[in-house]
Formats: C-alpha cells, sequence, structure tokens
C-alpha cells in the first residue's frame, strides 16, 4: 500500500537529518512523483541557503537538496543538470558557510566531483565551441544555430558552461595543484561557451 507524501508545511518542520532518513524510506512513492521530490529540494536548498541556521545545519540540507536533486532530474541533459545543481549548491555552502567544510563539501572534491560528471573530454568540448561559434563574442545564444543543426550541440555546451560557472570561484581554493590546473583549463573554456 503506497502511502501519502508528506505536504510542504510537514517537510519544513522536518530536520536536515530526519529529511534525508525520510527519503530513503519514501523512495519509492518519491520515485512516482518527482514534483514531490522538487519540492523536498527546493525545501532544502532554501535551508542550507539560509544565514540564520548554524553552519552544520545548513550543510545536512545541502546533502538532503542533492541527494533529492539526484532522484528528480531526468531527460537528455540529465547528468549535466545534476552537475550543476550540485556543483552550484557545494559551491554556494563553500563560498558563504564560515565553517571547515567536511569532505564531500571540499574545494578539492567538489571540483573533482562535478568534473567527472562532464560526459565529454575537454577536447571535445573546446572543438565543439568553436565549431558551433555560439559562445563568440557578440553572438547571442543559438542565433542561427537551429539553421545549422547544432542545437542539440549549443545546449550540450549551455549545460557544460552551468557546471563551470559554479566551479569558478570554487577552483582557485582547491588545494591540490592538479585539481587546481584540471580545474582552471576547465573554467578557461567559459569564454567560448553559449
Amino acid at each position: 500500500m503506497r502511502r501519502s507524501l508528506p505536504t510542504a508545511d510537514e517537510i519544513g518542520r522536518w530536520s536536515a537529518p530526519a529529511a534525508y532518513s525520510n527519503l530513503a524510506t519514501l523512495v519509492e512513492e518519491a520515485a512516482a512523483d518527482k514534483n514531490w521530490l522538487s519540492l523536498v529540494r527546493s525545501i532544502a536548498v532554501g535551508k542550507a541557503q539560509h544565514t540564520g541556521a548554524p553552519a552544520t545545519e545548513r550543510i545536512q540540507w545541502a546533502r538532503v537538496a542533492i541527494r533529492a536533486g539526484g532522484m528528480v532530474v531526468e531527460g537528455e541533459f540529465a547528468s549535466l543538470k545534476r552537475a550543476a545543481d550540485e556543483a552550484g549548491l557545494r559551491a554556494h555552502i563553500i563560498l558563504h558557510v564560515d565553517a571547515d567544510p567536511p569532505g564531500d563539501f571540499t574545494p578539492d572534491h567538489t571540483v573533482s566531483s562535478a568534473l567527472a560528471a562532464l560526459p565529454a573530454p575537454w577536447e571535445r568540448v573546446f572543438l565543439l565551441a568553436l565549431d558551433t561559434g555560439v559562445g563568440r563574442p557578440g553572438q547571442p545564444f543559438l542565433r542561427g544555430v537551429a539553421d545549422t543543426g547544432n542545437r542539440r550541440d549549443a545546449l550540450f555546451l549551455r549545460h557544460h558552461k552551468s557546471v563551470l560557472t559554479a566551479l569558478e570561484r570554487v577552483v582557485p581554493l582547491a588545494r591540490s595543484p592538479l585539481v587546481r590546473e584540471i580545474g582552471e583549463r576547465w573554467v578557461g573554456l567559459l569564454p567560448l561557451l553559449p
């Protein structure tokens, strides 16, 4: 028998550990209702970004948001959307929560995991950006792209830009010189991307 999913008011009263646990308990019901998962993610993001909350609580809520977001995102560019959401939220915690971040919220982990989620190697993204030309200065996003059949490529690049934009301020904070160097190379693509 399917249980009914908690309302927004009920979710808002949960603690972060309870929300994380409830997502695991309600996984079957939640999988059938993407709107509910989006609601949980939205509430969790709001609590993670709440500047008046303690750092530990904000980090816990960020984990809830990442878990819910990983369950809700579907479609052609799902892995890129997930990577952009996760990188953006992790970057927010790194840049705005005044605490030593746990391992999964360090700059090194954030950069490494986001770049690992990108489906194409740097060289392919670079060549595709040059080929479509949609990231060139002065050329609006997708102008004339539909005529050339490169619309899908342009959207693919756009999602890469979302991931890399989230990482732009975090890459310089990475402790590992290798992670920083690879991150800088990827972030260097931003001017070419639509």
